[in-house]
């Protein structure tokens, strides 16, 4: 088995948006692909990127990806980095794809000049958060809201 992680090409946009509509999925959470490769691309291969991803590919098979940016905390007055998802196909987790995908956010936090990751997950995701705890992550009990301005 061949792993092989690095940041995605625009050519690969749509496998993907497709991995971000199966992480949707597994989430309950609604997703439309219309649009997203033009707009998730926009912000990933601009010249300033805002917005951070690796992919996973197992012998050339994209099974994997995270996303990230740097953001800043008020209370600890710092940059960290936000991982915003990180998503590995079921037929390849427990594999160590999520903890190589891990290493290369470490990676780029320290090259970011931030030395904290801050991520979420759903509270009845139990194999993530079996793997969080077990790479170090330390949970913090909030709800996340969202307002949609029109």
């Amino acid at each position: 088995m061949n792993i092989e992680i690095r940041k995605p090409l625009v050519n690969e946009m749509s496998q993907l948006i497709e991995l971000c509509a199966l992480h949707a999925a597994y989430e309950k959470y609604d997703f439309t692909i219309e649009g997203k490769t033009e707009k998730l691309s926009a912000f990933l291969f601009s010249d300033v990127p805002p917005l951070q991803c690796y992919i996973a590919l197992v012998d050339g098979e994209m099974v994997a990806y995270t996303t990230f940016s740097k953001q800043f905390s008020t209370w600890q007055a710092m940059h960290y980095v936000h991982m915003d998802c990180l998503f590995v196909l079921e037929s390849h987790r427990g594999r160590v794809i999520g903890e190589m995908l891990v290493n290369k956010v470490k990676e780029a936090t320290k090259e970011m000049g931030c030395n904290q990751i801050q991520w979420q997950t759903p509270h009845d995701n139990v194999r993530a958060i079996k793997f969080y705890h077990r790479i170090g992550g330390k949970a913090k009990q909030k709800l996340r809201y969202s307002l949609t301005i029109d």
